[in-house]
């Protein structure tokens, strides 16, 4: 068999040192800044996702993990992309 060195060995890729809690503490910013902005209480937002509205509350207290699936759930309810919940405010530090 033969050995494939990965491109981060090589240097191409990028390292990336993301920290887990921090990134939480982003998407719950930004679903809480969004629907905000667009007049959507966080009822009605999860109805529009079709998440019942404990377990959208238990993801924004970080009690439980977001799953990519609920992530894409609320971003279209909210309208945006899903990789804008993710995304950092220049506050935040890009």
């Amino acid at each position: 068999m033969e050995y494939i060195p990965l491109a981060a060995e090589h240097g191409s890729v990028p390292s990336s040192n993301v920290n887990p809690r921090r990134l939480r503490g982003v998407i719950t910013r930004n679903i809480r800044r969004i629907a905000k902005e667009k007049r959507i209480s966080l009822n009605k937002l999860a109805d529009f996702a079709g998440i019942d509205r404990s377990g959208l509350y238990q993801v924004l207290r970080h009690d439980v993990a977001l799953t990519t699936d609920r992530l894409c759930r609320i971003a279209d309810a909210l309208e945006v992309e899903p990789w804008t919940l993710l995304k950092t405010t220049d506050a935040e530090g890009e």
